[in-house]
């Protein structure tokens, strides 16, 4: 089973000095920009092997791609990734990093979302005609290079801001030129919207499948039956059972048990967390049930998982 790893902001900020090649750039321990120079997210085996696991994140990313090319699957579909190309990645996203060319080189801005809505929450944002589900659907757009340049000086500020410590409106200096930065994106996303004519529409069984993950996202620990996210997309099990064997190539009920373990090993990697309050919020009637769920997906009992994790702490 290909688990989903949990990663959350001060997972990367205490792992960045195993990552090769990074140049690393902190404020508050909320804002982090890596600089990574191909993009090896450390995760060795045994035998010296580089593995690539699927993860989700807890905070919002934007990846900018100076240099090279590589492959991010997202939410289980493969998009190339090359020069001048931004990645928007939020807490929705299911995230799978395969090896990149040699030349790779990106510019990343990790930080929580909360941050995000709270400097835009009295912006008045010009919203296109064009569905929300395009965000979401496409999450690797291509820039044009002055577009690219203009996002890249943008970064260059925000860097240079967070290292002036010793000036009194650091924080008011930091959180400007992220909304700058996001002010621009926003007005570069919004041109390339509106200059779509006439707009492009969907497959309906791609808007189906968009709107899963970001049900599944929501209720990962708490419903794991296919007819409860059917019910809630309008459509019979039967119908989101194919579409999603077609579209991602995995059975639907495999994903809803890899989301709801990745959430249950996410709570039980937690030092004061038992094993029936970890039951209690994954919403099972008893522990014994919870176990049992545990080990037939995993291959493991929640007990030895947790004695897996403080070995390897």
């Amino acid at each position: 089973m290909d688990t989903v790893i949990k990663i959350e902001i001060e997972d990367i900020i205490a792992r960045t000095k195993d990552i090769g090649n990074v140049n690393f750039c902190l404020f508050q321990d909320k804002i982090i920009i890596l600089d990574i120079d191909r993009m090896l997210l450390p995760a060795v085996n045994s035998r010296g092997v580089i593995h690539y696991p699927l993860i989700k994140i807890n905070f919002f990313c934007l990846i900018m791609v100076e240099r090279g090319e590589g492959i991010i699957n997202i939410d289980y579909r493969p998009f190339r990734v090359a020069k001048n190309m931004v990645v928007v990645l939020s807490y929705r996203h299911i995230i799978h990093f395969v090896p990149t060319s040699d030349n790779f080189r990106c510019h990343n801005l990790l930080f929580p979302t909360d941050l995000l809505r709270d400097m835009f929450k009295e912006t008045q944002v010009p919203i296109p005609d064009t569905p929300a589900f395009s965000f979401f659907h496409s999450p690797v757009i291509q820039l044009e290079q002055e577009e690219f340049i203009i996002l890249l000086d943008n970064m260059e500020r925000l860097r240079h801001n967070i290292h002036r410590n010793d000036h009194a409106f650091c924080q008011k200096l930091v959180l400007n030129e992220m909304e700058n930065l996001f002010f621009e994106l926003g007005n570069i996303l919004l041109l390339k919207i509106s200059s779509k004519s006439p707009q492009k529409k969907h497959a309906r069984r791609e808007l189906i499948i968009a709107s899963f993950f970001k049900l599944l996202l929501d209720y990962s620990r708490t419903e794991r039956e296919v007819a409860f996210y059917a019910e809630k997309l309008c459509v019979t099990p039967v119908y989101l059972l194919r579409a999603v064997k077609c579209t991602i190539g995995k059975p639907a009920i495999k994903l809803i048990h890899e989301l709801a373990i990745s959430d249950a090993m996410y709570l039980l990697r937690k030092p004061d967390m038992t094993i029936q309050n970890a039951a209690d919020i994954m919403n099972f009637p008893d522990d014994k049930t919870f176990s049992k769920f545990f080990k037939k997906v995993s291959g493991v009992s929640p007990g030895e998982y947790r004695k897996k994790v403080r070995t390897e702490n």
